[in-house]
């Protein structure tokens, strides 16, 4: 994976981050990356940092911003993904995935997967603004 990322693959430079094999640990890298995610758009960028953004993220909120150290921010990370493009629907990748987990159920989509199955009714705006912020971080 080191050498797409050193190509220039934007997803690639921020699924070494999840696996912990950055190619740097230097915070401002780190940060610059998050913002470059947000700006490029990718949806592939932002699924691949979604997995960063979990609770091993906990520890560097001053780096990954306040959407990142909670399963929470990886739903808000991976929604990300699907509103700029991912194919989240159904019979995607996506979906595809989290169902062979188990936990797909009636769900048409990721999004309707995460608030109607996921999360209680109650966190969908917290999600929504925090899906928000994710997105406008390069702005």
């Amino acid at each position: 994976m080191h050498p797409a990322a050193k190509a220039g693959s934007l997803a690639a430079e921020a699924a070494l981050v999840a696996s912990r094999a950055p190619l740097s640990r230097d915070e401002n890298y780190l940060r610059a990356l998050r913002e470059r995610v947000a700006r490029s758009r990718d949806p592939e960028a932002f699924l691949a940092m979604a997995d960063a953004m979990g609770p091993e993220a906990s520890s560097l909120p001053h780096v990954f911003g306040p959407e990142s150290g909670t399963e929470e921010a990886t739903l808000a990370w991976t929604l990300a993904a699907c509103r700029t493009g991912l194919d989240c629907r159904s019979n995607g990748a996506l979906m595809t995935t989290y169902c062979l987990a188990g936990i797909c159920g009636p769900y048409n989509n990721f999004e309707q997967l995460v608030f109607e199955g996921l999360l209680p009714a109650s966190e969908r705006n917290r999600i929504n603004e925090m899906v928000g912020r994710v997105i406008s971080y390069g702005e």
